[in-house]
């Protein structure tokens, strides 16, 4: 087993750990999709206000913070060196209703044929490109564009629709044509 500090992050890491578990999420570093999916909770997560000191530039599949990737594989040590340890996890998170609705949705689109890294990447894609990109989209119309630019043929315009409704339905995005 690898062996971990947990030194000053530890605190990051419970609020995280706590944070998904009160979500119904594990953090899981299995496979690309599985590290795409925590990216991007903790992206969305951090929008909602629960601020864990993570920045996240431009990266081939969305937002992505190398910070994040680093303590990820530290979580998942930590984890798994704590997985006994049921008080650990008990701790009170700090997902709102709201955080919840948001992360159930996400799940409920998810049930199709498009899974959820998909569409996590594909509403994170758009929330920093209309709020967090340099320069940031000033409308959906050119938030839509750029993501297409940006990525040619990796999401349609329907599913498109479907992520900014839901990014606006949370006020992630303003609504702007």
């Amino acid at each position: 087993m690898r062996k971990t500090n947990l030194g000053l992050a530890s605190d990051r890491y419970r609020r995280l750990l706590s944070v998904f578990r009160e979500l119904g999420k594990k953090v899981d570093l299995s496979s690309l999709g599985s590290r795409v999916i925590f990216q991007k909770t903790v992206y969305f997560l951090q929008e909602f206000g629960i601020e864990f000191g993570y920045d996240f530039g431009w990266y081939v599949l969305g937002p992505y913070s190398t910070g994040l990737a680093r303590d990820a594989f530290e979580i998942d040590a930590v984890q798994q060196a704590l997985a006994s340890i049921e008080g650990f996890l008990n701790r009170s998170g700090e997902a709102s209703a709201e955080t919840k609705d948001f992360f159930k949705e996400v799940d409920e689109i998810s049930s199709g044929t498009k899974t959820a890294d998909y569409w996590l990447e594909l509403l994170s894609s758009l929330h920093f490109i209309r709020n967090k990109a340099t320069p940031k989209a000033e409308s959906k119309h050119q938030a839509v564009e750029r993501l297409l630019a940006l990525k040619p043929g990796r999401f349609d315009r329907d599913d498109i629709e479907t992520a900014w409704g839901l990014l606006n339905k949370y006020e992630l995005v303003a609504d702007a044509s």
